[in-house]
């Protein structure tokens, strides 16, 4: 079935003027705008949440984790820190969802692999560990070993491997 334009610009009238009066590059531009708003806005607010979380005010970074979530639901690191604020809490189940979506946008993000075992090592689930373990040493081994993991403390590939080979 072939693409209608009508069926696309209905819900956006602005784009189908433009389309029409053939302006959808200064409609791109305007929109290429907002979006820097929104990610510039979005990081503002993470940065919020972090410094919030480092000085352990854990309601007020919770509160702007929440808001950065709703700017932008897809951010790796929005969920990668959220884990980290709720695993400094003792809530590791709450923690454990965070980290499995932090996977789920971004199955090579080590970090998030690495803490989940350690979190399984804690509830005594050595299938999971063991599990988490294995892929993180999987995507490790795939790397240059002088490559520094910078979530990991700076840990080299290779000093992480040596460790989970332990």
């Amino acid at each position: 079935q072939a693409f209608k334009a009508n069926n696309f610009t209905k819900n956006n009238p602005n784009l189908k003027t433009a389309l029409n009066k053939n302006e959808f590059k200064k409609n791109i531009v305007i929109e290429t705008k907002s979006d820097k708003k929104t990610n510039q806005n979005f990081e503002e607010i993470f940065q919020k949440a972090q410094s919030y979380a480092n000085k352990r005010d854990y309601t007020n970074a919770l509160s702007y984790f929440k808001k950065a979530e709703e700017m932008d639901s897809f951010s790796v690191k929005l969920f990668y820190f959220w884990a980290h604020l709720e695993m400094d809490q003792g809530k590791l189940e709450e923690a454990k969802e965070h980290l499995k979506k932090t996977i789920y946008l971004d199955t090579s993000f080590i970090p998030a692999y690495f803490d989940l075992a350690n979190i399984y090592e804690m509830d005594n689930d050595e299938t999971k560990a063991n599990k988490m373990k294995q892929t993180t040493l999987k995507l490790l081994k795939n790397m240059k070993p002088d490559t520094t993991i910078k979530l990991l403390k700076n840990a080299k590939a290779s000093e992480l491997i040596q460790y989970l080979e332990c």
